[in-house]
């Protein structure tokens, strides 16, 4: 998927989109890398809520939500996802987690740079990854990523300020739908941000 698939002609339309994304995972989103610096235990926060999920049009609905941010840098969004996926999980957990890492990518990739969306089923497993081509980070930093207790920020290469604890929460939120998340990245070539949940198709 590319900005070339969106109307945006249509602003009511968009308008409605990106006020739904941005209202059920941003906010929820910023409220958990908030609390995280606090070490405050937020396990039961939240139940697990599953239902059907359409990954294709959450992710086109992601894409729409974060196009503007990505059109400042002239980033291209590109979705390889197939339309017949389908998942059973927590919708409200699922936006937060793959708007959280396409934002990322928006942030640490370069102009005119492109952030690529896949997902791959496999056994009842969905493998979801955010692939860009920006400015990585060292193995020393890969490693310490999702660790609570080391906070990693860094500015985006526009200068996009962070609280450090984004991919904490990520992780967090990855796990609370039974699933687990990897991070691979070669400094100064690009970061694949990937993670995996079980599908859980709800029988007819």
């Amino acid at each position: 998927m590319t900005d070339d698939n969106f109307d945006f002609s249509d602003t009511d339309n968009v308008k409605r989109k990106i006020s739904w994304i941005f209202k059920s995972s941003n906010t929820f989103f910023s409220f958990l890398t908030e609390m995280l610096p606090n070490s405050i235990d937020f396990s039961e926060m939240k139940q697990f809520s599953p239902q059907k999920i359409d990954l294709s049009d959450l992710v086109s609905d992601i894409c729409v939500a974060q196009i503007m941010v990505a059109k400042k840098k002239n980033i291209n969004l590109s979705s390889l996802i197939d339309k017949d996926i389908e998942v059973y999980s927590d919708i409200f957990m699922l936006k937060s987690i793959i708007n959280n890492l396409v934002s990322n990518a928006i942030k640490f990739s370069h102009e005119n740079g492109t952030v690529v969306l896949n997902a791959v089923v496999s056994d009842n497993i969905i493998f979801i990854s955010v692939k860009d081509c920006g400015i990585g980070m060292s193995d020393d930093i890969c490693s310490k990523i999702f660790d609570s207790e080391f906070t990693i920020s860094r500015d985006g290469t526009n200068g996009e300020k962070g609280t450090g604890f984004g991919l904490v929460a990520t992780k967090f939120l990855v796990e609370k739908c039974g699933g687990s998340i990897d991070i691979e990245s070669i400094k100064g070539k690009g970061t694949t941000a990937s993670f995996t949940i079980p599908c859980h198709i709800e029988p007819d």
